[in-house]
Formats: structure tokens, C-alpha cells, sequence
């Protein structure tokens, strides 16, 4: 689960204090040495200065000219209506009571008074959903609100104005000024050390952020006076951890907290922290840190993911920290105060399946708890399921290999050792071969690597090499076991499609208004056709209210949490004007009932289709088609080119 190689570097070098050589480089963001090398000298280029060092000793990331070069790219005077939505919030955090001026405003942002005054008609509804009210007074404007309100304001504006961890940390130091973001995250980090804890990448930019505008609103003299403290969470561990942290921030920065900060800021700990030897607990330490019954209720949520998605994850190394992060996040939802994740809609987009199976453990979660679990605590599942099934890596099915090398010497041991070694996790040798005319002919591998030429009616992928493998017939034999993939891939969904698809649940243009609108007459259809009963709507409605199923480039895929359709099926539903789908607009609708029997297969098509899905220009393609079978050939070309 990646995103941009050159993001991620810098994401990794903004928390490291020394050089760090490609090799290290490399190994933490799984790609080679050369990207390493290409990836910094392309960031190098970005900007008007270096601002990552090269040495013998390896790479390290120049944080103040980095810090620099972002902020000339970002401090411009605000130009769309998001901009300025923005930019007129910051200032009324920081205005006294005064208010800010409706001409001087005009003045700064080099526009009308009346479009400044109808941007702030925008940020008076944009304030209401924090229960905070933009007062007006003449040609004055200012805020009234409670002080944690206006701090959850701050939080999502950094949190959109960043959308990528890297972006959030230069925020977070902006917000902090003169205080070092490495300083404080040491503070931070050392505290939680003392105390046997740690706090993951993710959480800590979190964390991070909130300190820093709770340091800046004492600072403005803006700090939280209101006093409910709720003992139980005064008596937990955390509050003791976030006394120390803010007691050292006061002895280094003159930075007083009142209890009612040290309050909210425990509230902020609490599910996010996990113990420092988590990898060596066995399942009795972690019932004592944890209790028998959140382990219980994780061992049967994964049972069902089993039954429902044929993915056992009941490992040893993946229960422990999956069933810490269940327990953390359990505690964050009863005290309302879930986690905030940066790659939330990159995940929902990019891992559909993944996304879709967290969905599944959230609501059992939420069912049996009785609390309410959001999309960004969703996505952070997702990241849990993405990393076991990556590092199992069961759901890649091998390609079968013969190689054929007439015997000299041990060439054909070397060749076969080579290719093992080079793709042993994706092919399976199933027939080393020294006859040119043995019993080679009655194999049917996916491939056959030969040193010799031979011709096959079995396999149209041979791939000849030399008796000493060069680079180049690595390379050759790499470009055919994708080939090979990408062909049988190919070739399953077609089966599905035709299988699956159906003419009589293709329709176009129905004017419909709304989703639940859209969700009612796709599943009407699948019923009166015999591939549901009538409470699959229900069903499928459900899994909608846990986290929608529209995706940011104009198209949803509905469908139920359950496989208990009569028979599996497809209806597809594409709009010349869009159908407004919560926040988003979608013009291709997809409802997707499946029965148990075909559960093995969902996946595989759930996935694929999502990947061509995701292309806007694909929706387009798509969108322009007048029937069921254009659309299929259409689909089904636009596969083949996805990989």
C-alpha cells in the first residue's frame, strides 16, 4: 500500500536525526537503491535550493531549507473560495475582540466587499457544524464558541490544508513557532518511554498537532477553563504520561497548563498509545494488559472473516497488535474521541476489498460495543489487513515453470537456482529438463524458460536465455510471468462478466434523485429477477449508512455485508447527470449481490472492477455507452489496459 516514492522519502527523513544510506533507504520503503538515488535528486530539482545532503555517509533532509521551500509555495494570498474559506477562519481564531474589518479585508484579498462578505455567509455555515457562531456587528466580524470547539476548527483546517503526512508536519511547525517539532516529539516520545509506551507514525503527526495548537491558544491567552473532568479518567495511566509531557514543556518553554488542558490532552492519549514490547507479549500477558473479553470478540470477528472472505488472519503476530489496536481504538470511541487518518480516502479509493472487509470488522465492532466507528478509523483497519495480507502474501497464485537446459556441467543447476532465488515468490518450477525430447511435452506450465529453441503446443510463453543468465533474460523472464498474470487475470474476468453480468440489469438514464433512491430500484431489480429476497435492500443500505460506497471519481458500488443472495449478480445503473451520493456526485452505480458459493470470486471481480473504476477517463468511456453489451466490451478492454 503506496503512495509516491519521493513523499515518502522525505515523510522518512523528516523523523530521522542522522544520515541514512540508500540501502536503508531503500529497504524501509521497499524499492532499490537507484530509485533512492533518482527519487533525491528529482526532489533536489523541485526546489531552489538543496534540500537533501548527499554524502558518503547517505542521505539526510535539510528540515529548515525544506521547512522554507514548502512555505514559498504555500504562503500565496488565498485565490478560490476553499482558499479564502480558510484563510478568513485562521483570522478569526486569532482576532481579539475588535473583529476584522470587512474593507480591510477587501483590501488585503484584492476584492469586492460584497465577495468578501459572501465568503464569510460561507464560513458562518462551515462554523455551524462545530456549534460555533460568526457574529456581525457593523462592518465587524469575530467568533463566539467554547475553546475546545474552536481547537477541533484548527485541527481539521491543518488536516485539509495537508492532505499528506509531510505537508502536516510543516503545518504543525508553523503553528508551533519558535519550538522545534523534533523537540517536542521528543518530549513526547522519551515521556512515554519512561513509562514502557510508544506511539505509532500516524498517531504521532495526531498527537503532534494537537499539542501544538493547545501551545499556541495558551500562548494567545485562549486556553480552556471549563471544568468536567470525569475521574475515571484522571486515575488512568495516560493522565499521569501527559502531566510528565506538559510539565517538562513547561519547564523548557514557560508554558503553564491548567488542569483542564492536561484534561483534554489525556483525552487525546487515551487509545493511542501501546506498550513498547507488544511484539513479545503471548496471548496470557496480553489478556492481563487487555482482558479476556476484547479477545474474545476479535478471535470472533475474524472467524466470520474467514467464513465471509476466505482470509484466515488468526496468526500469533497478527492477533497481538491487531487486538491491541482494537482494544485502543475501543477506548477512543468511548470517550468520542476517534483517530484522525491523513490516508483515509487514498485508501478507500486504492484498496476497495481491504477497505470493504474493514467496514465489516468496524460494524461488528461497533454492534457489539455499542459505539459509533468513522471512516478514518475505518481506514486505519484497513492498514492492519493490508499489512498481514501483504506480508502472507497467499492471495498470489504461483506461475508454473519448466525450464529445459540440455546437461553440461551444472548450467542447469545454475540457471534453476538463479530463477529461484530472483522469483521464487512468484513462479513454481515444477520440471527441470536436460532431454531436448523427454518428457517435457506432456507438462502444460504457464511458462518455459530454455536455453535451447523448442517449439510448445502446451504454453505460448517460452522465454530463451543463455546458459549464464544475463540481466536482460531476467529481465525478459520477469516481462512474461506479468504476461502471464495479467492474461489469466484477464481471462477469469471474463468468465465472471459473462457469468455474472446481465442485459435485463443494465439500465440508463432513469432520472433518479438520490442514492437511497438509486439503492432501492437496483435492488428491486435484482429481486424481481430472482438474485435476492426482498430484505436484501435493507442489507445494502446498512453497509451504506457504516461508510459510503461512492468513490471520488463519480462512482459507487453498493452492496451488502453479507453473501446470502439466491443467485450472484450485477445491476448497473448509468446516469447522464449525475446522482448526488452524500458528499460526492457519481454517474455510474454498480450493486453487487453475491451468494456464498461465488464468495472466493468476489474479491477477485470486487477488485478489478474498482481498478478500472478508479480512472476518471474510464467513467467516461463507460458513461458514453448505449447498451449491456457495449458496456461489457468497453469494461472489459479498459482491464485489460489496467494493469
Amino acid at each position: 500500500m503506496k503512495g509516491k516514492t519521493g513523499d515518502r522519502l522525505i515523510q522518512y527523513l523528516l523523523h530521522q536525526n542522522d544520515y541514512k544510506r540508500a540501502a536503508v533507504l531503500a529497504s524501509k520503503l521497499d524499492v532499490t537503491d537507484r530509485t533512492i538515488r533518482k527519487q533525491v535528486a528529482q526532489i533536489n530539482e523541485r526546489y531552489s535550493r538543496q534540500v537533501i545532503f548527499s554524502s558518503a555517509k547517505g542521505y539526510k533532509l535539510d528540515i529548515p531549507a525544506y521547512q522554507k521551500e514548502v512555505s514559498a509555495t504555500t504562503n500565496q494570498a488565498p485565490e478560490t473560495k476553499r482558499e479564502r474559506l480558510h484563510f478568513l477562519i485562521n483570522r478569526l481564531m486569532i482576532m481579539k475582540s475588535a473583529g476584522l474589518d470587512i474593507y480591510e479585508l477587501s483590501d488585503e484579498l484584492f476584492l469586492s466587499e460584497t465577495t468578501v462578505r459572501a465568503d464569510m455567509q460561507n464560513v458562518r455555515q462551515f462554523l455551524q457544524d462545530f456549534q460555533i457562531t460568526l457574529q456581525s456587528r457593523g462592518d465587524k466580524y469575530s467568533i463566539a464558541g467554547d475553546e475546545v470547539r474552536k481547537r477541533e476548527v484548527m485541527r481539521y483546517l491543518a488536516i485539509e490544508e495537508s492532505k499528506n503526512p509531510i505537508n502536516q508536519r510543516h503545518s504543525i511547525q508553523v503553528i508551533l513557532g519558535d519550538i522545534a517539532i523534533q523537540d517536542l516529539q521528543g518530549i513526547i516520545t522519551n515521556t512515554l518511554a519512561g513509562h514502557n509506551f510508544f506511539i505509532n507514525g500516524y498517531e504521532m503527526d495526531n498527537v503532534l498537532l494537537h499539542f501544538a495548537i493547545t501551545i499556541q491558544r495558551i500562548r494567545e491567552n485562549n486556553s480552556i477553563t471549563k471544568n468536567n473532568m470525569k475521574k475515571r479518567v484522571t486515575n488512568m495511566q495516560e493522565y499521569a504520561i501527559t502531566t510528565s509531557i506538559t510539565k517538562k514543556i513547561t519547564a523548557q518553554y514557560d508554558i503553564p497548563f491548567t488542569f483542564s488542558e492536561i484534561y483534554y490532552l489525556t483525552l487525546l492519549l487515551i487509545g493511542k498509545t501501546t506498550l513498547a514490547n507488544y511484539n513479545s507479549l503471548t496471548s496470557g500477558e496480553l489478556e492481563i494488559y487487555i482482558g479476556k473479553e476484547i479477545i474474545q470478540l476479535v478471535d470472533r470477528i475474524l472467524q466470520k472473516v474467514k467464513t465471509m472472505y476466505f482470509i484466515d488472519m488468526r496468526k500469533d503476530g497478527f492477533i497481538v497488535k491487531f487486538t491491541i489496536h482494537v482494544h485502543n481504538l475501543i477506548n477512543r470511541a468511548n470517550i468520542t474521541h476517534l483517530a484522525k487518518n491523513p490516508l483515509s480516502e487514498e485508501i478507500k479509493s486504492s484498496y476497495p476489498l481491504l477497505y470493504d472487509i474493514s467496514v465489516f470488522i468496524a460494524s461488528e465492532i461497533a454492534s457489539e460495543k455499542n459505539i459509533m466507528i468513522n471512516d478514518d478509523e475505518i481506514a486505519y483497519i484497513a492498514l492492519h489487513i493490508g499489512s498481514f495480507i501483504e506480508y502472507e502474501n497467499g492471495h498470489h497464485e504461483k506461475v508454473t515453470c519448466l525450464i529445459i537446459c540440455p546437461q553440461y556441467y551444472d548450467i542447469h543447476k545454475c540457471i534453476t537456482q538463479k530463477i529461484e532465488q530472483k522469483f521464487g515468490s512468484e513462479l513454481t518450477i515444477i520440471m527441470v529438463e536436460t532431454e531436448i525430447d523427454g518428457n517435457w511435452k506432456k507438462r502444460k506450465p504457464d511458462l518455459i524458460v530454455t536455453t535451447t529453441y523448442i517449439t510448445s503446443e502446451t504454453t505460448d510463453y517460452i522465454v530463451y536465455v543463455r546458459p549464464f543468465l544475463t540481466t536482460s533474460d531476467l529481465h525478459n523472464i520477469s516481462k512474461e510471468i506479468s504476461n502471464i498474470k495479467k492474461a489469466k487475470k484477464q481471462q477469469t474476468m471474463s468468465r465472471y462478466i459473462e457469468q455474472f453480468f446481465h442485459s435485463d440489469l443494465f439500465f440508463k438514464n432513469k432520472a433518479i434523485q438520490n442514492k437511497f433512491q438509486t439503492i432501492e430500484f437496483l435492488a428491486h431489480q435484482l429481486t424481481k429477477q430472482g438474485f435476492t429476497t426482498s430484505d436484501f435492500v435493507e442489507d445494502v443500505i446498512e453497509r451504506e449508512c457504516m461508510s459510503s460506497t461512492a468513490f471520488s471519481n463519480g462512482v459507487a458500488v453498493p452492496h451488502s455485508m453479507t453473501m446470502k443472495a439466491i443467485r450472484t449478480g450485477v445491476a448497473i445503473l448509468v446516469e447522464k447527470k449525475a446522482v448526488p451520493w452524500d458528499k460526492k456526485s457519481v454517474q455510474i452505480i454498480v450493486l453487487i449481490a453475491v451468494n456464498e458459493k461465488d464468495s472466493p470470486i468476489f474479491g477477485d471481480l470486487f477488485e478489478s472492477f474498482i481498478n478500472v473504476l478508479s480512472e476518471e477517463v474510464n467513467i467516461k468511456l463507460l458513461a458514453q455507452t448505449e447498451s449491456h453489451l457495449a458496456f461489457q466490451e468497453m469494461l472489459l478492454q479498459l482491464m485489460d489496459g489496467s494493469d
